[in-house]
């Protein structure tokens, strides 16, 4: 589509952790806070429960945003990464543990 922006934007790895890795949701500002990253992560919650029991993913720790974002679909931080993409900077890893059904667990 010749001229169009695409509203998302995501991107998963599959190894090198307990489950798969989310690398990134972006999403350009018209389409923020309107369920699709919620969608995404739903989505990969699904897929994942069968094979894995955790999701992963990591945030800029001067992102509030997304921290909250990740934190209120049940993401738990697990540990700083200081100085992981710019020196001084730190990224937080973040796992969602999930049911067979594709769910969170309860704590």
């Amino acid at each position: 589509m010749s001229g169009s922006i695409l509203p998302a934007w995501y991107a998963c790895a599959t190894r090198g952790f307990s489950g798969p890795y989310l690398e990134l949701i972006a999403l350009g500002p018209p389409y923020r806070r309107g369920g699709i990253g919620r969608d995404i992560i739903g989505w990969m919650e699904k897929e994942a429960a069968p094979v894995s029991s955790n999701i992963w993913t990591s945030v800029s720790s001067f992102n509030g945003p997304a921290r909250t974002f990740y934190l209120n679909l049940g993401f738990e931080e697990i540990a700083p990464l200081r100085n992981l993409i710019r020196e001084g900077l730190s990224e937080i890893l973040l796992r969602k543990t999930l049911t067979p059904e594709g769910g969170s667990n309860p704590k």
